[in-house]
């Protein structure tokens, strides 16, 4: 495991007044941790509060390359340097960039990293600067931590790296981190008797943090991220845990279970939180569970369920989901449990209208093994009543065909279009079937 610098490295300015000799940085009292580093660059001041071991520096032809190496070398070559300085002089923005391939080669066994970029003058540029940025890849390992130093350079760099750094560590398969991100600020020192302070902008990895979260949460019912995020405060350790189940549920697509979570969520207990997470976690669970504002029922959060993973692209659940709604909803208007399985297969054979007599002794066996004797009288009511749900008969064999070819992975001869118009087409229906009370017990 390394600890690595990534810093810009610019053209310099006047290291000296009087002679007005360019292409240094002046010497800098840095403070950080209320420790005092005096160098040029504040990656040096970095590299030593850290104890850090290599510095990726970023920088187009016409930096300070010399200088670099001048300072980071035991024993620099007066040829080298020579030959990397002519390389500055002659570099402007139109230099052909395999002009750094020199540059990279001086700096090979160092623990300086160079990664050369263009000025990012238009939109080919910042293209390729981004390509370029990507060699970041092939200076890290895994486990490496790495402090990200924003002080110098174009302006526009720190922006487009700090969102490259982020999909490195989200998707390339090593575990790092960015520990922090800085900023020297140049600009107060005249307040601060001439020190510079080294400040932490790690606010921005908690944005990014939230709002990744929040976006996982929203679009794909995943509460993991801000479960991480939670369990590190210990007065929301409980909310954490919460969020975390309910991301279990979802994802086992366990819809019993999902309905007591979104209760629960109802009543989420967030204390301890900092302002940015104030401003973002309660307001993305209040959006998600406001989907559910008019559900009551077991078949209305199903329906509600089904139709957020339809929005989300997440058709096979949301078949499943919409197949299970009518059935529940059957459950309910015959009073049956729903949760029970020999009920469920008990309102579908009501649902589909099998044999009148058939379903009568059904009835009267499933009544006696709950109990409900007192009901038995009253099957012919129970009865009577599937021809309120003869309109709904096609509208569940639609939904349920493509629940079987989704559920059994079968062979079949729909195409891909048909099968989401017909779910999408279902909807207003199933609404109207699951949300009436016309069909009560």
């Amino acid at each position: 495991m390394a600890k690595i610098i990534i810093s810009f490295i610019g053209t310099g300015g006047y290291a000296d007044g009087s002679n007005k000799s360019r292409g240094e940085y002046r010497q800098t009292l840095y403070s950080i941790d209320n420790r005092k580093y005096e160098t040029e660059f504040i990656a040096t001041a970095l590299m030593e509060h850290h104890s850090a071991d290599k510095i990726i520096y970023i920088g187009t032809l016409k930096a300070m390359w010399d200088v670099v190496y001048d300072s980071y070398t035991d024993n620099p070559s007066s040829e080298i340097w020579e030959e990397l300085s002519n390389t500055i002089d002659q570099a402007n923005h139109n230099t052909d960039i395999k002009k750094g391939d020199y540059i990279k080669e001086v700096f090979k066994k160092s623990k300086i990293a160079p990664i050369i970029i263009k000025y990012g003058l238009n939109n080919q540029e910042h293209q390729f600067n981004i390509q370029q940025l990507f060699e970041i890849e092939n200076h890290i390992q895994s486990g490496d931590q790495l402090y990200l130093d924003i002080t110098h350079g174009f302006r526009s760099l720190p922006l487009i790296l700090t969102n490259v750094l982020n999909f490195i560590v989200d998707h390339i398969k090593k575990n790092i981190s960015v520990v922090d991100i800085t900023y020297g600020m140049h600009e107060v020192s005249n307040e601060l008797d001439g020190i510079s302070p080294i400040v932490s902008l790690g606010i921005l990895k908690d944005l990014n943090n939230s709002i990744k979260a929040s976006h996982e949460f929203i679009e794909y019912g995943n509460a993991y991220l801000f479960s991480k995020i939670l369990s590190e405060i210990k007065e929301s350790k409980s909310a954490s845990v919460l969020l975390k189940d309910f991301s279990n549920t979802k994802s086992l697509n366990h819809i019993y279970n999902l309905k007591q979570s979104i209760i629960k969520l109802k009543g989420i207990q967030l204390n301890n939180l900092t302002p940015l997470q104030s401003l973002t976690i309660p307001k993305t669970i209040k959006s998600f569970i406001d989907l559910f504002k008019n559900a009551k029922d077991d078949s209305h959060f199903q329906f509600e369920i089904a139709v957020w993973n339809l929005k989300n692209h997440s058709y096979g659940y949301a078949a499943i989901g919409l197949s299970e709604s009518i059935v529940s909803k059957v459950c309910e208007c015959l009073n049956l449990d729903s949760k029970d399985e020999f009920s469920r297969s008990l309102a579908k054979k009501v649902f589909n209208k099998e044999k009148q007599n058939k379903v009568e002794k059904e009835l009267k066996k499933y009544l006696k093994l709950k109990g409900r004797k007192d009901l038995i009288d009253e099957i012919p009511i129970i009865l009577k009543k599937r021809a309120s749900f003869s309109g709904y008969v096609n509208l569940f064999k639609k939904i349920n065909k493509i629940r079987i070819i989704v559920a059994h992975a079968i062979e079949h001869p729909y195409s891909v279009d048909q099968l989401l118009n017909n779910l999408n087409s279902s909807i207003e229906e199933t609404k109207e079937f699951i949300y009436s009370d016309k069909f009560s017990y």
